[in-house]
């Protein structure tokens, strides 16, 4: 397993957290609907680190390689993973799908945003290739990078 830039598999209790590392750039799937044993099974066969707060699922379960996350505060939790695992917040920001994790690819410039964005930003738009979801940094870009800087998860700068 790469210690360098691991991945990541959360269990229904932490899909806000799984969005949080996604925004942040790192690789981190969420199965809403899988049980205890399928979370372990496609965490080991994918050699993804699993993130739970079910103690039972640790103990019984024993996935090869699992985190016990303490806080229920998604950002808290944030900042557990990002200190147990030594990661620098700056990888690579909104680099994947929030919603299905696949990286993003960047759009040509002549393909149009939303009616309600194009006026807002002049930066670059990316797509999902997997569900076609098309991003770009704007408001709410914005808004969650200065969550994390309050919460002090982003270097200053």
């Amino acid at each position: 397993m790469n210690a360098a830039n691991p991945r990541f598999l959360t269990d229904a209790m932490l899909i806000r957290l799984a969005r949080w590392l996604r925004a942040l750039g790192y690789d981190t799937l969420d199965c809403p609907g899988a049980n205890d044993a399928q979370l372990v099974a496609r965490a080991n066969d994918q050699q993804r680190w699993l993130l739970t707060r079910d103690r039972a699922l640790l103990s019984e379960l024993r996935p090869a390689t699992a985190l016990y996350i303490v806080s229920q505060q998604p950002l808290e939790q944030l900042g557990q993973v990002l200190s147990h695992f030594q990661l620098t917040p700056t990888h690579i920001p909104f680099s994947r799908c929030m919603l299905c994790n696949r990286p993003l690819v960047l759009l040509s410039p002549d393909v149009s945003l939303p009616t309600y964005a194009s006026h807002r930003t002049n930066e670059l738009c990316k797509r999902c290739p997997a569900c076609n979801r098309v991003y770009w940094f704007g408001a709410h870009a914005n808004r969650m990078t200065q969550t994390l800087n309050r919460a002090g998860l982003l270097p200053p700068g």
